[in-house]
């Protein structure tokens, strides 16, 4: 099973501000902690310089100056990078899950021009400031100053035509539900009374939001998971299906081949590490 950690474990103590830790990238020390593994917050980090290797799931992705790498909860992460590389690194834990109403839609941005760079040094240095102060005013600016950050790094995402998906809490709501419980499947039925709405209505949203129903929403979160699992851990096929609440293997091995366009088998010979 693969680690999961939160802002607590990665950070000292004496360097968090509760559930926000914004700091220069190159002040923070690398922590001890399995690698690869995934995180229990939403994780932004500003490569100012430097290079290297940035992977979220199993997708890879190279680290350059002014690349900013955006994760969310749940995505498995892992990384190399030179000893020059420097910029800033912000961890939120998801009780911030207002303001940014749905997990990131890129896994980067990269900003160029001068203004842009200002204004996020700007933000950046303004939010270390405020999380070494502890009194209550402070508090309430890192919340107007989270959720200007996260607004100006949504304007980037929409500038540079990629622009965010449609935001809707219940659908936020539903994948948290389907994600809590990875050990069953349960009907739609179950995640609609939970939402206080009808299956209709989840069918709907699901829809407008994903461009999927909620039943192709629920395998894509699935075989996801299941991806994940095939290449940083070593189980097999039969495990992996139970384990993300599929009861018949075999059914299993036909949704991944369908949403995946391969089998199971070849997909870990291809990328098992």
């Amino acid at each position: 099973m693969l680690q999961e950690y939160n802002i607590a474990a990665i950070v000292p103590i004496t360097q968090r501000q509760q559930s926000l830790y914004v700091a220069r990238f190159e002040h923070t020390e690398d922590p001890d902690i399995t690698w690869p593994h995934r995180h229990a917050f939403y994780s932004i980090v500003w490569f100012t310089s430097g290079n290297g290797l940035y992977v979220v799931d199993f997708e890879e992705y190279q680290i350059q100056p002014n690349r900013i790498f955006l994760m969310s909860p749940k995505q498995i992460h892992n990384w190399t990078f030179s000893k020059n590389s420097k910029g800033y690194i912000v961890l939120i834990d998801q009780i911030f899950s207002p303001i940014f109403q749905d997990d990131f839609s890129t896994s980067y941005i990269d900003i160029h021009d001068k203004k842009t760079i200002r204004l996020f040094i700007d933000l950046h240095e303004n939010l270390i400031d405020q999380c070494s102060r502890k009194d209550l005013l402070s508090q309430k600016i890192l919340m107007a100053g989270i959720q200007y950050y996260s607004s100006a790094i949504q304007q980037i995402i929409f500038d540079s035509s990629q622009p965010p998906r449609k935001a809707d809490s219940q659908i936020v709501s539903y994948k948290k539900l389907i994600l809590s419980d990875t050990s069953k499947i349960k009907a739609l039925s179950y995640y609609a009374d939970k939402l206080k709405i009808t299956t209709s209505e989840l069918n709907k949203r699901c829809k407008q939001v994903t461009g999927l129903t909620a039943k192709q929403y629920l395998l894509d979160l699935k075989i996801t998971e299941a991806k994940r699992l095939f290449i940083y851990t070593d189980q097999n096929i039969n495990q992996i299906s139970f384990e993300i609440g599929f009861e018949d293997p075999s059914y299993f091995t036909r949704i991944f081949k369908k949403k995946v366009g391969m089998t199971s088998q070849l997909f870990i010979k291809k990328y098992r590490l």
